[in-house]
Order: C-alpha cells, then sequence, then structure tokens
C-alpha cells in the first residue's frame, strides 16, 4: 500500500528485494504484507520457524522478519548456523528490554514494535538488503533475562532505548545518560553493565550531586593516612573498588571545575592519584555518567569542560520522560500492584486519571502514587478517589444528579480524557483506548452535540 510520501524502496539490483515473513498472526499479517510488497519486495509467508529457515537457505532471500511471539531466540540462533544467514529483525507489539538486548546480543539485525509504517519498513528493506552476506559480529556474554528488572515499558520510545543501550553494552566506551529526574538513568547505568562483559566485576555508584568537592574528592580517589586531619588510615576510592568494571557517576553536571580536571584523567590515562599520596595508580574502569542537565549549556556557559563533556558522551543515552511514553503507563502501573501484599486492581476512572497526567516527576512519581493509594486503598480496587487531589483537579469524573454515569457518559468522559493526554492526537489516544480512530471520532462527535 503506497501512502502519500512513503518512499519506495527500488534496489540497484536486478532483482526485488525478497523476505520471509514469519508467524505474524490475523490482519496485521496481511497488512504488514500487503506494505511490503507495495515497496517492492517479494514476500513469502510462512507460520512455520523451520520452514522460514528452509526458505531462508536459498540466497535469494535478503531479510527473515519474525514476530517475537514465538520461538524467536531459538529461531535466530539456527539462522546463525546457515552458511551465509540472512539479516533476522524480530518483530512484537510489545518489547521488553531483556528480549531486546538478549536479541541484539544474539545477532538480530533488528528489534522493531509493531505496528510499523510505511518509512520504517523501506528503509528496514533497504539496510537489510545492503548488509545481505554481512556476519554478525561476536558479541560479550550477557546474564539471563531475568536481570535487570527494572526497566519498564514497550512504547516506541523505549524500544529505541534498549537498542542503543544493547549496542553501548557491546562495548567499553564510556556513556552519558541524559534525562529528566526520576526517568530511571540508574536503571539505565545498571542495565549496560549487566549486559556487558564487565557484569562479573562491580558496578559503584555515587551521587555527585549530594557531597562537597572535598568528600566528593576523596570518596572517588581515596586517601593516604594522614593526609588530612582524621585520616588515620588509608582508604581506597571509589574508583579504585570499580577496577575492571563500572563507574557510574550521577549527576555529574554538579562536579567541580578541579574535579573535573582529575576525572579527565581517568579517561584519557586510567590514571587515579589518592589524596595526600605522589604516586599514581592504574585502574581499568568504564565511566558511565548521567545527569539530567543540559551539558552543552554547561560547556557555552564556561561551567563544564568541553573536553570532559566530549570524552563522556562517546556514547549518548536519553531516557525519555513518561510523558513522552503514555502507552506505557498501564504496564507499569501492573508491575507496581504486583508489589502490594494483597490482590488490588485499578478502575477505569482511576486509570483516566493516571493517563491524563503530565508526570512531572516521570517514573519515580508515578511508583510513589499508586504506593500511595495501596497504603489507603480499603478495599480491592483502586479508585479516582483514591488518587493525590492534585491528579484529581478539574478532570475529576463528573456524576449525573442520580449520581451515576450513564455508560455513554462514561465512556465519552473516559475518550475525551485519553484525548486530551495525547495533545488532541486522535490516532494515539485510539492506540491507547485499543479502539480505531472512526469510532473515537463518533465517541468525540457525541460529545461535542451534548455540550
Amino acid at each position: 500500500m503506497r501512502g502519500a510520501g512513503i518512499p519506495v524502496y527500488t534496489p540497484r539490483m536486478e532483482r526485488r528485494p525478497s523476505l520471509v515473513l514469519l508467524d505474524v498472526a490475523g490482519p496485521a499479517r496481511e497488512t504488514l504484507r500487503a506494505t511490503l510488497m507495495g515497496l517492492g519486495a517479494d514476500v513469502q509467508v510462512t507460520g512455520s520457524p523451520a520452514d522460514a529457515l528452509l526458505l531462508a537457505e536459498q540466497a535469494t532471500v535478503d531479510l527473515v522478519l519474525a514476530d517475537l511471539a514465538k520461538d524467536g531466540l531459538d529461531l535466530l540462533a539456527r539462522a546463525k548456523s546457515l552458511p551465509c544467514p540472512p539479516p533476522v529483525v524480530l518483530i512484537s507489539r510489545s518489547v521488553t528490554v531483556e528480549f531486546a538486548v538478549q536479541a541484539l546480543h544474539g545477532g538480530a539485525f533488528d528489534v522493531l514494535r509493531r505496528p510499523m509504517n510505511g518509512r520504517v519498513l523501506a528503509t528496514l528493506l533497504q539496510r537489510a538488503t545492503h548488509h545481505r552476506r554481512a556476519q554478525p559480529a561476536k558479541l560479550p556474554p550477557h546474564p539471563a533475562t531475568d536481570a535487570p528488572g527494572g526497566l519498564l515499558g514497550a512504547s516506541d520510545a523505549m524500544v529505541g532505548l534498549y537498542r542503543m543501550l544493547a549496542r553501548a553494552a557491546r562495548t567499553h566506551a564510556p556513556v552519558l545518560i541524559a534525562g529528566e529526574s526520576g526517568t530511571g538513568k540508574e536503571l539505565v547505568a545498571q542495565a549496560v553493565h549487566a549486559y556487558s562483559s564487565r557484569a562479573p566485576r562491580p558496578l559503584i555508584a555515587i551521587n555527585c550531586g549530594g557531597l562537597s568537592e572535598t568528600l566528593l574528592e576523596t570518596e572517588l580517589f581515596g586517601h593516604v593516612r594522614g593526609a588530612f586531619t582524621g585520616a588515620e588510615r588509608t582508604r581506597r576510592g571509589l574508583v579504585a573498588e570499580a577496577d575492571g568494571g563500572t563507574l557510574f557517576l550521577d549527576e555529574i553536571g554538579e562536579i567541580s571545575p578541579r574535579l573535573q580536571v582529575q576525572l579527565l584523567r581517568v579517561l584519557q590515562s586510567g590514571e587515579i592519584r589518592a589524596v595526600g599520596s605522589d604516586t599514581f595508580q592504574r585502574v581499568d574502569v568504564r565511566v558511565i555518567a548521567a545527569t539530567h542537565r543540559e551539558l552543552d549549556r554547561l560547556v557555552t556557559e564556561g561551567r563544564f569542560r568541553q573536553d570532559l563533556y566530549y570524552r563522556l558522551r562517546v556514547i549518548e543515552l536519553r531516557v525519555p520522560p513518561l510523558r513522552d511514553r503514555a502507552d506505557d503507563i498501564p504496564m507499569m502501573i501492573e508491575r507496581f500492584l504486583q508489589r502490594a501484599e494483597r490482590p488490588l486492581t485499578i478502575d477505569e476512572d482511576a486509570l483516566a486519571l493516571l493517563l491524563g497526567w503530565s508526570w512531572p516527576g516521570n517514573v519515580r512519581e508515578l511508583e510513589n502514587v499508586i504506593a500511595q493509594a495501596v497504603a489507603l486503598t480499603p478495599g480491592p480496587t483502586i479508585t479516582a478517589a483514591d488518587l493525590p487531589l492534585e491528579l484529581r483537579g478539574d478532570d475529576a469524573p463528573t456524576t449525573t444528579p442520580g449520581g451515576v454515569l450513564t455508560l455513554a457518559e462514561h465512556e465519552r468522559d473516559y475518550a475525551q480524557r485519553v484525548l486530551r493526554r495525547c495533545g488532541g492526537n486522535k490516532s494515539r489516544a485510539a492506540r491507547l483506548l485499543d479502539i480505531d480512530r472512526k469510532t473515537l471520532q463518533r465517541i468525540v462527535a457525541r460529545a461535542a452535540e451534548t455540550n
């Protein structure tokens, strides 16, 4: 299906690109197949991993596009053993960080979230065809899929983060994690370390914003006995403790100019000197730094060294704010409720309020709101009345004179709240409501007639 503005992929080769579409069920299969054919591809559809591998053995197959839901990793491992393995792209409506990292470390060409538009598919076809005969690189080992479990989300923004995270884990390069407070930057750092070859060694973390310059210096680099009043014994610093592993520096934008120079030496030469010592010690440390501030602005203002900024920002990971990935909120609520000491559910009005909030405190704020609701809810279901007053505001559910909303009124109010949360974007609101766009338009139109 060639929509306006969608590029049609026309490879500079004598034949059309060929791919195998595996185990995408229902209407999604036909939609995806039609879109790919409209982009100029020959598509062979199968529901059997064995058949997909048999087809992939043909030199003419440029890509295997496989649903994650069935034997995706097993297919990937078997495809790699072929004499000329084709690129394998795993797709799903829901992607976790564990699966994305495991798939990419296992040699997947990419991991994508359904539904995919024509522009994404055209780019994918071009990349896969051009790299048809490329062999997957040897990757470092990674831990089991149940660790770490802190990162949540299957939105497009989070899947993009997972892909970058997986690639960062394959290297020893410094990483700069940027994002607002409460987005989970420390969880990202933990994941990069856990999926790297340094995982058996320690991950040492310190918040640079909570300590004075003198105390932070001794914490990082240690001191020798007698270096200052009260230094009764020699103490190793955190950089030395992280030797062979990873050092996570949270709120890196808060460190003083003098400590910036010392940290730059660690990155350039791998050397540290304890406070009061005359000798340098070599260390092998991967540095991951995080900040909620715009470091490039601090560089322009002369408050952060430009050379240190570029040394830290070899790989940059940006953690999206929660307001930009509202699709992930129900999943997070479910996970937070699982931690409760009793079974709890949440009703639709309360969920609508949570979807409609801007979440300035991001995931940390959502977690605290759910924890508060769990503590205050007397029954088995969290309602709007159990949520903080600031969340209710003008969006609190209205009632009829009899005190009960009709089904149509409830549907209208709920849809309008979700639509406001999506900034008026009907397509996004329809996805959140699990209805099609035309149904949402009818609901909105009926609401306008009654106002």
